[in-house]
């Protein structure tokens, strides 16, 4: 048996894909636990029994930027106000 490929920290949980219900994927990671993702967001080659890897990031630009659009919004209805 081959040895088992493990990923780098940083590039994402490795899951096997158990199953599909309908357009949802139903992932295991290597601690048996359970991820429910729509067919979609796999690559379109992807089948049942195959490894997959999730990487998940935080988009602080994106935070800010719509926490300043909400400001805005806020500030051209209500008024600007100093904090």
């Amino acid at each position: 048996m081959a040895e088992k490929e493990k990923l780098s920290e940083g590039d994402g949980i490795q899951c096997a894909i158990d199953r599909f219900e309908g357009d949802t994927a139903v992932l295991l990671t290597e601690a048996k636990e359970k991820i429910y993702i729509p067919k979609k967001y796999l690559p379109t080659q992807a089948k049942e029994g195959g490894i997959v890897a999730i990487k998940v990031n935080s988009l602080e630009d994106i935070e800010k930027q719509r926490a300043q659009t909400a400001k805005d919004i806020l500030n051209e209805l209500f008024g600007e106000h100093p904090q």
